[in-house]
């Protein structure tokens, strides 16, 4: 089963049973965590409500916060209990997002993650 997820620690349950519907390959927008960084520096979508694929392609925990340029996040329906995805080795994560038109910022916060390069923008049409 894929799900989305955002970074976090290992204790973290990031099973998001009501995201499991979102097929990575249909994604609206689909991310790889890799060790330390995206598989892209942009992305690009649709507004309105976007379905988000998060997979994990690396070795460490991840999760992923919708950042608007304002720097509040966007919820992300069927995250974690603070609206984040989070992926690990064992499991991908997916869930979706009301999006407006506009530009905002992907960011693993796990610690030192966006640090090392795990920000990416997306600008949204």
């Amino acid at each position: 089963m894929a799900l989305l997820a955002a970074c976090g620690d290992d204790d973290a349950d990031a099973g998001s049973p009501s995201a499991a519907s979102v097929d990575p390959a249909t994604a609206d927008l689909r991310v790889e965590a890799r060790d330390i960084d995206f598989d892209a520096d942009a992305y690009s979508v649709s507004a309105g409500t976007v379905s988000i694929a998060y997979v994990e392609a690396g070795k460490l925990v991840h999760d992923l916060v919708i950042e608007r340029s304002d720097g509040e996040r966007v919820p992300i329906e069927g995250g974690d209990d603070e609206a984040k995805l989070v992926v690990t080795t064992a499991f991908d994560s997916a869930g979706t997002a009301e999006l407006s038109p506009g530009t905002y910022t992907l960011v693993c916060t796990v610690p030192g993650h966006e640090q090392a390069g795990m920000k990416a923008a997306l600008t949204v049409t």
